[in-house]
């Protein structure tokens, strides 16, 4: 199997709050979710260069810095950020849009909000307004003022990276050997809610869990809908640790994706990143039976599981008139997680650290496995049938046949680390978060990637053979695995631009970001 990497960006969210706050935006919502925050002033009220629109927002005092708002109060921070991981080597960049779901704008901006939010004005374009989204939306759930908001932020947010990337392929052009390293893909960032559906339910026979995926749905479809109008190449679900929100996400870029024209939504990538830890999985779920890793959800999904059904899913027709999402390009990754900790940077070269976890740049290595598997498993039909067929015409002095197993798409950002604020060590610098990048690509992306495709191929061929055991151990497999490799909490220019040195140093990168773009 061919292995190859694009460069994706690091941590926006993270990079954009104001100093002294060191903590990711997940766990600050999380806490206002849990409890009611010490209120903050907004930090652009100390930019210099803020708008107009920035510095009558500064002057209402919010719950938590919510950097999504810069896309409408001080673009040109944004904008600065992208182009600085596009010259640290990022192929990819993210919108600025994490946490613009309505849900959790309503947790952090406390109502009423500021109408300079919702309208520019008298001069706005045309197309600045809501663009028709108002009213009832999917399954009859109310859009409301904030609905409008998470549409604007993520149109912004948006054509804020794509513009950073027509100026970094526009500087790249002019410099030929640069063409690599060209920010060209840019996916609109569509964060978790901090909901997880499978612990509702269970006293009023799940209406409640029906009303909320409603909600969540029309939210997600505010977001989708703003993003591809603002020009994103395709759509990134991140941090997901629920099956049933990612589904209720799936949904909603299928209707959005639906609407597109039948030119624009073709081939479309859509990645969904997952994110777990040892810490997710409930009580009431049994130990794991699928997959290598043994990682699961908060929902108790086994990550293989998880990411079979996100194929499964993206691959089915909706039964909606509009529905667009089997014509995507679908990824699964991970993402976030407990980080790249120091103790996993052995300098004895061990394979685990101290407490038997895989050094494997974030995660388990076995990661890797569970996601090439499910991969491959919606594949393996038409495979299975070209082994049959080349058997049956194959004498026995014929060498066994090569088997494309066509392209795998994956995405792998882990953060820097765990901040001290919340029980972590704080953030690992940008070399070490480099080097632990070649490391595992070095020593775990290979071994799991060829272990996951021998024993898909082996494991399906058998139950064709109605186990029989006939193992095909002389069949070569030929294919590529295209790894998106970027960063999540704490991760600067400064982490990418030492993850690409070091990658350059060790692996093939993809010949070059417009490549990259068309393999999507």
């Amino acid at each position: 199997m061919r292995l190859r990497w694009l460069a994706l960006d690091g941590a926006t969210g993270t990079q954009l709050l104001p100093p002294p706050t060191s903590s990711p935006v997940v766990d600050a919502a999380i806490n206002a979710v849990a409890a009611a925050a010490t209120p903050v002033t907004n930090s652009t009220a100390d930019n210099d260069d803020a708008s107009a629109i920035g510095a009558k927002t500064a002057s209402k005092t919010l719950p938590l810095p919510v950097v999504e708002l810069l896309t409408l109060t001080d673009p040109s921070r944004v904008a600065a950020l992208h182009a600085r991981y596009s010259a640290a080597g990022a192929a990819a960049l993210r919108t600025n849009s994490f946490c613009a779901h309505p849900r959790v704008l309503r947790r952090l901006l406390p109502p009423p909000l500021p109408p300079e939010l919702l309208e520019t004005g008298g001069g706005a374009e045309e197309g600045e307004k809501y663009d028709g989204i108002s009213g009832v939306g999917v399954h009859g759930v109310e859009r409301d003022e904030y609905d409008r908001l998470a549409w604007r932020i993520s149109r912004a947010a948006a054509r804020l990276a794509v513009s950073a990337s027509a100026t970094a392929a526009a500087a790249a052009a002019a410099k030929p050997p640069d063409n690599d390293g060209l920010a060209s893909l840019v996916l609109g960032s569509i964060g978790p809610t901090f909901d997880v559906l499978h612990t509702l339910g269970r006293d009023d026979g799940g209406e409640k869990a029906l009303l909320l995926r409603a909600e969540l749905e029309a939210g997600y479809l505010a977001q989708a809908r703003g993003l591809l109008a603002g020009g994103a190449s395709g759509l990134l679900i991140e941090t997901a640790r629920d099956g049933a929100v990612v589904a209720a996400a799936l949904d909603a870029v299928d209707t959005a994706l639906g609407e597109l024209t039948e030119a624009q939504r073709q081939r479309r990538p859509v990645v969904v990143a997952v994110s777990f830890s040892p810490d997710d999985s409930p009580d009431s779920v049994p130990a794991p039976t699928t997959g290598a890793s043994g990682m699961r959800l908060a929902s108790g999904e086994t990550l293989f599981d998880a990411a079979r059904a996100v194929y499964a899913r993206c691959r089915r027709r909706s039964p909606r008139a509009v529905g667009g999402l089997w014509r995507a390009r679908v990824a699964v990754g991970v993402n976030c997680g407990r980080g790249v900790e120091a103790r996993q940077l052995s300098s004895q070269g061990s394979d685990h650290d101290g407490g038997g976890v895989p050094a494997a740049f974030g995660f388990p290595a076995a990661a890797v496995r569970d996601l090439v598997a499910a991969a491959l498993a919606d594949r393996l039909d038409a495979i299975a049938a070209q082994l049959s067929n080349n058997d049956d015409n194959a004498g026995d002095d014929v060498a066994k046949p090569t088997i494309d197993t066509g392209e795998i798409l994956l995405l792998w950002c882990p953060s820097a680390g765990v901040p001290v604020a919340y029980g972590g060590a704080g953030y690992v610098g940008a070399d070490a978060f480099g080097a632990a990048a070649a490391r595992w690509w070095t020593a775990a992306l290979a071994r799991e990637v060829d272990a996951a495709a021998h024993a898909a191929f082996q494991q399906h061929r058998q139950q064709q053979q109605k186990g029989s055991g006939d193992s095909d151990t002389g069949t070569d497999l030929a294919g590529t695995v295209t790894v998106l490799v970027g960063g999540c909490c704490g991760t600067s220019p400064a982490h990418v631009a030492a993850m690409v040195g070091h990658l350059q140093a060790v692996a093939p990168a993809a010949p070059s970001a417009a490549a990259g773009l068309a393999g999507f």
